[in-house]
C-alpha cells in the first residue's frame, strides 16, 4: 500500500510539474494573428506575378494600382501568375509590350467566377479597357487579342475574391497547363 501511495504521489508530481511546463510554454508563445492579418498574409503570400499594390506603382494615377515595369511578350516570353485575393483586385507586376497580340489564358481555382480585365496604359488620360472576360468558377477560359500596338502597354487586372493561375503571352492561341 505505502508503495502504492508513493507512486500515486510521484505520479501526481510529475503530472503537476508537465502542467506547469506546458502553461510555462504556451505563456511564452506568440499570440495568433487577427482575423485582418490573416487577410493580409494571404493577400501578399504565395502571389506570383501579381500584386494588390507593388511598391512600384503610380501612387498619383487615378485609381493607383498601375503596374510601372515592362514585360516585353517577344523578348521576355511567357508571363506566369498565381495568386489570390479577398479584398483587392489583382494585378500583373508588369506592363506587357512588344507585341500586335496577346493571349491571356486563367484557371479559376475556387468556386468564384473571376473577372479578368485588359487595359492600355494612358500615361495622361484615364486607361483604357481593352476588352474583358469571365472565367468561370473551377474553370479555365482564354482571351485571344490582336490589333494591339506593340509600342503601346498594357496590363492585366482580376475582380476578387479569386484564387486563380494562368498566364500572359504573345500568342492568340491557348496554352494549356498539364
Amino acid at each position: 500500500m505505502k508503495i502504492c501511495k508513493k507512486l500515486l504521489t510521484i505520479g501526481t508530481s510529475i503530472m503537476m510539474i508537465t502542467s506547469i511546463g506546458i502553461i510555462g510554454v504556451n505563456a511564452d508563445a506568440p499570440q495568433f494573428p487577427t482575423s485582418s492579418e490573416i487577410v493580409t498574409l494571404e493577400e501578399t503570400s504565395g502571389n506570383v506575378g501579381l500584386s494588390t499594390n507593388p511598391s512600384y506603382l503610380d501612387d498619383e494615377s487615378k485609381d493607383g494600382y498601375k503596374p510601372l515595369a515592362v514585360w516585353d511578350l517577344i523578348d521576355d516570353g511567357l508571363y506566369y501568375v498565381s495568386g489570390s485575393t479577398y479584398s483587392a483586385p489583382l494585378y500583373t507586376n508588369y506592363l506587357f509590350t512588344g507585341s500586335t497580340t496577346m493571349g491571356v489564358g486563367i484557371r479559376s481555382l475556387t468556386n468564384n467566377n473571376v473577372i479578368v480585365r485588359v487595359y492600355k496604359r494612358n500615361f495622361f488620360s484615364s486607361d483604357e479597357e481593352i476588352t474583358h472576360f469571365t472565367v468561370p468558377a473551377n474553370g479555365y477560359a482564354h482571351k485571344a487579342i490582336s490589333g494591339l500596338s506593340s509600342s503601346s502597354k498594357y496590363y492585366v487586372r482580376f475582380g476578387y475574391p479569386c484564387t486563380i493561375e494562368g498566364y500572359v503571352n504573345d500568342v492568340v492561341l491557348p496554352f494549356y497547363f498539364s
